[in-house]
């Protein structure tokens, strides 16, 4: 799944066109408009195109950190204690993941939007770079 991150924002609108086109030809029917002229316009398909990516990466993020947080030391006592699975991740770790995956997601969500304004730029190694630096 993480492969997914690495494809260009391109390259999976090409590919989701193509498949809109593929769909079309052997079904005879038309999910969505590929391209338009005049004052019509397309929203779903751009929008689901420039989803994908950081869909994926929330999920690698919802994982990493809720993999984190069940590492901690309250969760082992919570569970020596006896409180069910359920229990200890819907009230415990899913308050403390939450916040973390907030606001990593806000960070990625910036990341995102400058690589893809700019294309060319690596907004996260200079970010990690200069960390480093100090």
């Amino acid at each position: 799944m993480y492969f997914l991150e690495s494809l260009p924002d391109l390259l999976i609108i090409m590919a989701a066109q193509l498949g809109i086109i593929f769909i079309y030809l052997k079904t005879d029917v038309l999910i969505s408009k590929i391209a338009v002229v005049g004052g019509d316009k397309i929203y779903w398909l751009p929008v689901l195109c420039l989803s994908i990516l950081p869909m994926i990466q929330l999920y690698r993020l919802c994982m990493l950190t809720f993999q984190e947080e069940e590492r901690q030391m309250y969760v082992e006592l919570a569970r020596s204690l006896g409180f069910s699975k359920v229990f200890i991740v819907w009230m415990h770790m899913f308050r403390n993941a939450i916040i973390s995956v907030f606001f990593q997601s806000k960070k990625n969500d910036l990341v995102h939007v400058v690589e893809s304004v700019c294309p060319g730029t690596d907004v996260q190694y200079a970010g990690d770079h200069a960390v480093h630096a100090r």
